[in-house]
C-alpha cells in the first residue's frame, strides 16, 4: 500500500502561478472517545500560499483515519488482514469469495480503504486460530482450493499449539487478547498457544507489506 501522497512540482490550482510542496503534519484525531494522532497529507502553494489537499492526499489521509478507527475498534489492521490471507495463500479475489465482501473488498481491507465489519473481523479471527474452517467455507461455497494452499492449511492445523515470535503471531496474540479482555475473559499462555505457528508464503503480493516490515 502507498502511504504518501507527493504533489512537489505541480502547478498550483488555486491561482495558476505557483508551484506545490507537500507537506506532512500530524493532526490530534478523536473517535470512539479516544484521542490519537494521524498523519494528515497537504500541498502547499510557493507562490498564493494555499494549503490545498487533492485526490491523491485526500485518499491516503482517509486510509490513515480508517487505519485508526480499526485500532479503536480493536480489529484487525489492513497489515493483519494481508498477513493472514498470504498465510494460507490464498489471492485477494479468492479470499472475498471465501469470505465475502464483494470482488475487491480484501483490496479495500488491506488498503485500510474501508473498515470491515465486526462480523467480518471475527470471521477471520476464527479461521486464523482454527485453519481448518477455511477448509470448510471453501467446501460450503463449493469453492475448489489449490493443492499448494491445502498443503498450508494442512501445515498450519498441524503446528497449532506451537507459539513463535513472528509479527504475524504477534498481531493475532494482540487482537486475541482484545477481544478476550472485552469479552471479559482472561488471557492466559494457554490462550496464546492456541494460536499455532504460521509460514508466510512470501510468493503472494500483499498491498500493506510496508506496514509490516515497520512493525
Amino acid at each position: 500500500m502507498t502511504n504518501t501522497a507527493r504533489r512537489d512540482g505541480e502547478l498550483c490550482t488555486a491561482c495558476g502561478e505557483g508551484r506545490l510542496s507537500s507537506h506532512v503534519e500530524m493532526e490530534q484525531f478523536e473517535y470512539g472517545g479516544t484521542q490519537g494522532q494521524v498523519p494528515m497529507h497537504y500541498s502547499v502553494c510557493n507562490h498564493c500560499g494555499s494549503e490545498l489537499t487533492g485526490a491523491t492526499e485526500a485518499r491516503v489521509n482517509k486510509r490513515a483515519a480508517n487505519a485508526f478507527k480499526k485500532e479503536v475498534d480493536r480489529l484487525l489492521s489492513g497489515a493483519a488482514i494481508c498477513a493472514f490471507r498470504k498465510t494460507f495463500g490464498l489471492s485477494q479475489s479468492l479470499a472475498a469469495q471465501l469470505f465475502g465482501g464483494g470482488k475487491i473488498a480484501f483490496s479495500r481491507y488491506e488498503n485500510d480503504d474501508i473498515v470491515q465489519s465486526e462480523a467480518m473481523d471475527s470471521l477471520l479471527w476464527l479461521c486464523s486460530m482454527n485453519p481448518a474452517n477455511v477448509a470448510l467455507l471453501a467446501e460450503k461455497r463449493h469453492l475448489a482450493l489449490s493443492a499448494d494452499v491445502q498443503a498450508l492449511l494442512q501445515q498450519a492445523s498441524m503446528n497449532r499449539g506451537v507459539l513463535s515470535s513472528t509479527k504475524l503471531e504477534t498481531v493475532f496474540v494482540s487482537h486475541f487478547s482484545a477481544l478476550t479482555k472485552r469479552a471479559g475473559a482472561s488471557f492466559s499462555q494457554n490462550h496464546e498457544a492456541a494460536l499455532g505457528k504460521f509460514t508466510m508464503n512470501s510468493a503472494l503480493p500483499c498491498n500493506d507489506q510496508s506496514y509490516l516490515d515497520a512493525a
